[in-house]
């Protein structure tokens, strides 16, 4: 049976990472699709992705922690369509008082019309 982990933040880790992957990997996991959140975490899982030939990047970010350099990211994204299996981590989430649900809305159309491309 061949596993794969469909979603994970292993970037989070710090100096953690490489054991998680060596223990992933001799439990059966096959490929690791790590989830960028924000500019930063989308440039931490790129790197992953170049070392750990079991991690694949997928690119996005948490609606909670979109900013206005939405568009920039976007464009970073695009500009890595290559070296990504997915968009990721995407989506609404409105479970914050602070959330600005027709600036999620907006966003969120922004990664459709991106992942339609």
């Amino acid at each position: 049976m061949v596993y794969i982990d469909t979603h994970c933040h292993i970037e989070r880790y710090g100096d953690k990472i490489e054991d998680i992957v060596k223990r992933a990997i001799n439990a059966g996991v096959k490929i690791i699709v790590n989830n960028g959140a924000n500019p930063e975490g989308n440039r931490e899982t790129l790197e992953l992705a170049k070392k750990f030939k079991e991690v694949k990047a997928a690119l996005g970010f948490h609606p909670t922690e979109v900013s206005s350099s939405i568009d920039d990211e976007i464009k970073f994204i695009n500009k890595n369509r290559s070296k990504i299996v997915a968009l990721g981590e995407v989506g609404m989430d409105f479970s914050s008082d602070a959330t600005d649900e027709e600036k999620q809305r907006e966003d969120f159309q922004k990664i459709i019309d991106l992942s339609l491309k």
